[in-house]
């Protein structure tokens, strides 16, 4: 595994690409579909399906793997209703994550 170097610039980027995710996918995916579905575990479902789809380049272990983060993300989306702990957890995941 290479180094990946630790800078403002990747800590900058985290907190971008964290809260983009998050604005999308729970903000206004789980939201917007929870309207057109009868239940809402099934909006839950479908948005961290998408989600961890969206992350194929891991492979099928890291879809796998993102989907059930994305269905724990979508249950304190929905316990806390805020975006906000849930934007500062993926943003740090972000940024740790390749230094870990």
């Amino acid at each position: 595994m290479s180094e990946v170097p630790f800078s403002p610039v990747w800590v900058v980027s985290g907190v971008i690409i964290g809260t983009a995710e998050e604005l999308i996918f729970r903000g206004y995916g789980y939201t917007v579909l929870k309207k057109y579905v009868k239940h809402w575990w099934i909006s839950l479902l479908v948005v961290s399906l998408i989600f961890g789809l969206e992350h194929y380049y891991k492979g099928s272990a890291g879809v796998a793997q993102t989907f059930v983060i994305a269905l724990i993300a979508n249950g304190v989306f929905i316990w806390r209703k805020s975006l906000i702990p849930i934007a500062i957890a993926h943003a740090g995941m972000v940024i740790l994550l390749p230094i870990i």
